[in-house]
C-alpha cells in the first residue's frame, strides 16, 4: 500500500475528559496491553471508517440505488489509496 504524506505526520491533539472517563480509558487500555494513544487512535480510526461508509451509502441512495453494500468494499479501497 502506498503511503502518503498524510500518514506520516501526525499532530498533537488536547482532549479534555472527565476525570472518571480519564481512568476508565485507561483501564481499558492497560487491559488490551495498549496506549491510551493506541486506543484512541484506533477508536478514531474506526469512526471514520464508519463515517466514509455512510457517506458513500447516502451518496449511492441519493442516486437511487438502495443496495449499496456491493459497492463499499470498492470505495473504500479507492479512497484508502488516496
Amino acid at each position: 500500500m502506498k503511503t502518503s504524506k498524510n500518514d506520516i505526520t501526525k499532530r498533537q491533539l488536547t482532549l479534555r475528559l472527565p476525570l472518571p472517563l480519564v481512568k476508565r480509558v485507561k483501564l481499558i487500555a492497560k487491559r488490551r496491553k495498549t496506549t491510551v494513544n493506541s486506543l484512541l487512535v484506533s477508536l478514531v480510526t474506526e469512526c471514520d471508517r464508519e463515517e466514509r461508509e455512510r457517506v458513500l451509502r447516502q451518496a449511492y441512495e441519493t442516486i437511487g440505488r438502495d443496495d449499496v453494500d456491493f459497492a463499499l468494499e470498492a470505495q473504500r479501497e479507492v479512497v484508502e489509496r488516496e
